[in-house]
Formats: structure tokens, C-alpha cells, sequence
């Protein structure tokens, strides 16, 4: 599970290692912007449409692709529709979300392509 910038910064040697990629956006978002999502004073600051997560994010699909293995996400964003186009053309093979969200997930990604 990719939840760490440690994690992303040594992505190229994990891939290496692992079958596939997980990234839990929910945590790595949070880590990534140093910000505690469940403090009300700076839970704004943790926005995975940040330039710094969206980056984060594309490298583990580039250590992916390079690696030949399969990157999944799970959080929040994978199941933000506004977010699968890009999520789709970053290299997101799966995405795991909650069953509220999988009609409009799959429509989402159906228009995609």
C-alpha cells in the first residue's frame, strides 16, 4: 500500500519487489500536505487535487508502467468522478470506491475512453 511519501520517493525499488500497487489516497494526501485531515483547523489544507499529490500519484504509475505492474487506488479521490479521467490517464488500472459511488464511477469511466 502506497500511503507514504517515503513510499513514492523509492517507488522505482518497491515495484521491483511487489506483485502490483496499491495507493490509499485518504492517508498519502494527508502526509503529503502535512496536515491532519480530522483537525478541523487545517483539514482544508488536505486537497488530493494538489499539485504535490497529483505528482505523487503519477510517479507510482510511471514506477508502475516501467515495472509492468498494476497500480490500484482506494480513498476518497477514486471515487471522485470529476478526478477519473485523469486518474485513467496517469495509469490507474482500479479504482476501489464505496458502492454508492460505483454507478457513477462506471459511467465516469465509460466516457472516458
Amino acid at each position: 500500500m502506497i500511503e507514504v511519501p517515503a513510499a513514492i520517493m523509492i517507488a522505482e525499488k518497491l515495484a521491483s519487489e511487489v506483485d502490483f500497487f496499491s495507493i490509499g489516497t485518504n492517508d498519502l494526501t494527508q502526509y503529503i500536505m502535512a496536515a491532519d485531515r480530522g483537525n478541523s483547523t487545517v483539514a482544508k489544507l488536505v486537497d488530493y487535487c494538489n499539485d504535490a499529490v497529483i505528482n505523487a500519484i503519477a510517479m507510482v504509475c510511471q514506477a508502475g508502467r516501467n515495472n509492468e505492474i498494476p497500480v490500484s487506488m482506494c480513498g476518497e479521490m477514486a471515487g471522485d468522478i470529476q478526478q477519473t479521467a485523469r486518474l485513467l490517464t496517469m495509469g490507474i488500472d482500479k479504482l476501489s470506491a464505496s458502492p454508492s459511488r460505483l454507478p457513477a464511477l462506471k459511467a465516469a469511466i465509460r466516457t472516458s475512453h
